[in-house]
């Protein structure tokens, strides 16, 4: 099988999963970090080289964990490429973007919830679009703190303006196939 044929198979891939732990990664607002107003309004905050919180966590148990997630894939040489953690202040949003381009996956991890309103039931869930058999496809995620998608690079995704202040940590791996 060639890489172009794999590559066609495992495009548009996610995964769903809790990680249990997630309450360590709001440790890493207290760092002392590079930080950035993105376009939407949110804060972004990031270590030298977007280099892994190895405070928060020491033993790279996170890392293991989405290896561990993504084990039914065909993927190889699983590399922690970058991370980053977001503060979504009240109207804050993030813009329809991917990871790509190379062979990447982004995780995100929600650290808090969001309350749910009737006259605005998608505020601060993240979406994602991507395409199948020349059709559209489109996820909506609501903002429940500790879980956890993991979604291919080549996956459109952001996040509705958000109502309650949220925040998220963020990483991206690289891999072969």
């Amino acid at each position: 099988m060639t890489e172009s044929y794999l590559g066609a198979i495992y495009k548009n891939w996610r995964i769903d999963a809790r990680y249990n732990e997630f309450e360590r990664f709001n440790d890493c607002f207290k760092l002392t970090t590079n930080h950035h107003r993105d376009t939407g309004g949110s804060d972004v905050y990031y270590c030298d080289n977007y280099a892994y919180p190895q405070s928060v966590d020491p033993e790279n148990h996170f890392v293991e964990f989405v290896k561990q997630a993504v084990s039914p894939l065909p993927l190889t040489n699983i590399q922690f490429a970058k991370s980053w953690w977001i503060d979504y202040p009240q109207h804050s949003y993030a813009g329809a973007h991917a990871h790509q381009p190379g062979r990447q996956f982004t995780v995100i991890v929600f650290l808090t919830s969001t309350q749910k309103y009737v006259e605005s039931p998608h505020h601060g869930h993240l979406y994602t679009l991507h395409s199948k058999d020349d059709k559209m496809l489109y996820n909506d995620y609501p903002t429940i703190a500790g879980n956890v998608h993991i979604l291919d690079g080549t996956i459109w995704h952001g996040t509705y303006p958000t109502l309650d202040n949220r925040k998220v940590f963020v990483c991206d791996f690289t891999y072969d196939i």
